[in-house]
């Protein structure tokens, strides 16, 4: 009888442990995904502000400004897009979005090798 009663609690505290390391491994796993998540969103908004500085660096030039802007193909081995609607920037990732303003623009931005000049005092974007 004290032979199964030490057995019995022997499994019931190795079920346990297993059970409170479970938890705390899908604890960690959490916290490291949304770090992860929160890093990556932080690459997005790095890049969209440089972006954006490039377009208010051109709107300060003079006519005949031009400068050649090669975009990577992904941020953090992540696709992304990029498009100016209504001289707003957008930039987005997965279900992250970061739209800021620009200075007024014609075109769009046509992939990931582009154009931005500056003729009769606007900032256009070519191919």
């Amino acid at each position: 009888m004290k032979r199964a009663q030490i057995s019995m609690e022997f499994m019931i505290l190795t079920i346990t442990a297993i059970a409170i390391i479970g938890i705390v491994v899908l604890f960690v796993h959490n916290k490291q995904q949304e770090y992860s998540q929160e890093f990556q969103n932080a690459a997005i908004e790095d890049f969209a502000y440089s972006l954006q500085q490039e377009f208010f660096s051109a709107s300060t030039m003079h006519d005949g400004f031009e400068r050649e802007i090669v975009l990577p193909d992904r941020i953090y081995n992540k696709l992304y897009s990029v498009t100016i609607i209504n001289n707003n920037l957008y930039v987005t990732q997965d279900q992250y979005e970061m739209i800021l303003p620009l200075p007024s623009v014609n075109g769009n931005i046509p992939g990931s090798t582009f154009t931005i000049k500056v003729e009769a005092g606007q900032v256009e974007v070519v191919i």
